[in-house]
Parts: structure tokens; C-alpha cells; sequence
């Protein structure tokens, strides 16, 4: 999906017109969901990564820069699992919201956790 593309040689200088590499690799979904609060209204996760996550089917009103609070629920050796933490609006284009998340050490010690 180009809309969230890595820039696919790290050695090779970027362009002035080119996107900015991803620090973390996405992991496509798999079954994860993330709640947008205060709605609650609960969205498929299509990637997510270390950094953020992207949904697709968000028809909200946010918008870029703008903070949100989330709760993430999935599923690890059997067991479900969620979280709860804030993050920045990057993109929320069509149908399509891409977040990134706040600095918060417990948010990323789970997400440590939860891909290993």
C-alpha cells in the first residue's frame, strides 16, 4: 500500500519529494482491534507497529495532529490481551486513520511483549 509505503532502499538518500522512512517495520493485523475513545466505537487493525497502528473504516471526525486516547485488544499464546494509551493523529485520509503513539514506556513495553 503505497499511502504508507517504507522507503524501500535505507542505503539510497531521499529525494526532496520522497517519504520519510519508517523507524519501525508494520506488522499487517490479524485479527487485532482498536477502540477510539470516548465512542467506543471498535475498528479492525490493518498494520500496526512499535510506533502506531492504521484502521481502515474510520469515518470520525479527527485529524491530523489532533490526540486521541485508544484501547488495543488481541490475543497472544490464547489469551486476550489490551492496552490502553494516546496517540497523534498522522493521517485520517478517505477511510483510513494512521496514528502514532505518544511517548509512554508502558504502552511500548507492551507492544515489546505483545510481538515477541
Amino acid at each position: 500500500m503505497a499511502f504508507f509505503s517504507k522507503t524501500p532502499d535505507p542505503d539510497k538518500k531521499p529525494s526532496a519529494d520522497s517519504k520519510p522512512v519508517r523507524e519501525h517495520d508494520r506488522i499487517e493485523g490479524k485479527g487485532e482491534k482498536v477502540a477510539i475513545l470516548p465512542s467506543s466505537k471498535t475498528f479492525n487493525v490493518l498494520d500496526f507497529s512499535m510506533g502506531g497502528f492504521c484502521i481502515k473504516g474510520y469515518d470520525g471526525k479527527l485529524h491530523g495532529n489532533q490526540y486521541l486516547e485508544f484501547k488495543f485488544f488481541g490475543a497472544k499464546d490464547g489469551k486476550d490481551v489490551k492496552t490502553e494509551g494516546f496517540a497523534t493523529v498522522v493521517r485520517a485520509k478517505d477511510d483510513f486513520l494512521a496514528v502514532k503513539f505518544t511517548p509512554q514506556p508502558r504502552l511500548k513495553q507492551f507492544f515489546l511483549d505483545y510481538l515477541d
